[in-house]
């Protein structure tokens, strides 16, 4: 029996993880795409440089999404009539067992994505997003032609990705013509470059009339409206965040709360897993627990933003945070004894 409740309550969890995953997907996609250009040229690369920012956006979302997940299935243990045999076994060994087998796995495999999974996946995210982004502002190559800014015109073969095969290019500022193998984009913090490889240069202007042979030609493109790459609190695990002691020093602190947050809501999800519809009274229960995660939720970054602002000490934040957990512990247990 408790096997069978461990197993579809993380049926529901996949669930509604795939459902918000998919809505947070299709935004992040729809923030980057830039309809001005075809999106046949982006969309592939804005796909999968998106899926890589879901699992930050999963993180924060957890205690909701277990608790509707336990909503979702305890609505269908009523309506089959299996909430009636589940009950008959809901003693407290029982309930701790669930309990325990449940919160295991959840805490385990939260830790391993926010601590692993989610920085790593993040810092790949921003990369991707600021070359989408840049190359958005540069403009789009289009049949085998390339022109940016009255700076140069790139006449190509073959292209792959920022990877440019036997070219021909004109340099308009410096009256150049190149003739190369091959050539790509490359995206600095501070600066973008076209880095043309094995190949010929033809200089003819005022200053100097030259031809010269190369394996590496460097052009810096002038373009003072370049996306940077700025550090923020989600390249960072919780122990790198305690560590910085500045910057997003407060958010490794909020990380901390988070699990004891985590911990709480799992424990009001195995209520509303284990409660019967009987005179409505699953409606109250699933109101009160949502309600009750929310305003957690809701508190804790108002804390937060008051420790930013330098409003209230670390010390004051943990002692509110963990006022309004008890609380909620015991409100919980009073309203509803396990």
């Amino acid at each position: 029996m408790k096997f069978y409740i461990v197993l579809n309550y993380f049926k529901y969890i996949l669930i509604f993880i795939t459902i918000f995953g998919l809505l947070i997907w299709a935004s992040q996609i729809l923030r980057i795409l830039d309809f001005n250009y075809s999106i046949n040229s982006q969309i592939y690369q804005v796909f999968i440089s998106t899926s890589f920012i879901l699992p930050s956006f999963i993180n924060p979302l957890m205690p909701v999404l277990i608790l509707l997940s336990s909503i979702f299935f305890n609505l269908k243990l009523n309506r089959d009539n299996e909430q009636k045999i589940i009950l008959q076994y809901s003693n407290k060994k029982f309930i701790f067992k669930i309990y325990l087998i449940i919160s295991s796995i959840l805490i385990l495999s939260i830790f391993f994505n926010k601590e692993i999974i989610s920085p790593t996946f993040y810092s790949k995210y921003k990369i991707n997003e600021i070359e989408i982004r840049n190359n958005l502002k540069l403009g789009i190559p289009d049949k085998n032609e390339f022109h940016i800014n009255n700076q140069l015109s790139l006449f190509f073969m073959n292209k792959k990705n920022n990877n440019f095969q036997n070219i021909e290019a004109v340099l308009y500022d410096s009256n150049q013509f190149i003739k190369a193998e091959q050539a790509e984009l490359e995206f600095g913090n501070n600066n973008i470059n076209l880095i043309f490889y094995n190949g010929s240069r033809i200089i003819l202007n005022k200053n100097e009339k030259s031809k010269t042979v190369f394996k590496k030609f460097i052009f810096n493109l002038k373009n003072n409206k370049s996306e940077k790459f700025f550090f923020d609190k989600e390249h960072y695990n919780t122990f790198e965040l305690l560590g910085l002691k500045k910057d997003f020093y407060n958010y490794g602190h909020s990380s901390i709360f988070q699990y004891l947050l985590l911990v709480f809501s799992i424990l009001l999800s195995i209520k509303v897993l284990l409660t019967n519809n009987i005179g409505g009274k699953h409606v109250k229960v699933y109101f009160f627990s949502l309600s009750n995660v929310f305003i957690l939720i809701l508190l804790n970054s108002f804390l937060l933003n008051y420790l930013n602002l330098e409003k209230i000490s670390l010390n004051n934040y943990y002692i509110l945070n963990f006022i309004l957990l008890i609380l909620s512990v015991i409100l919980t247990r009073n309203k509803y004894a396990y």
